[in-house]
């Protein structure tokens, strides 16, 4: 029982952390494009 315990505690973990990168991706993706959109509005005027 100990170490199916064990094993969901890590899956959950894993889970968890799969989703703060995953956020914390999709944060920075559009933080670039906005960026990027911006530069390219300076580059053009």
């Amino acid at each position: 029982m100990a170490g199916s315990e064990r094993a969901a505690a890590e899956s959950k973990n894993t889970v968890s952390e799969y989703r703060t990168i995953t956020v914390f991706s999709s944060k920075c993706c559009r933080l670039w494009l906005r960026l990027s959109q911006c530069t390219e509005v300076s580059i053009r005027g």
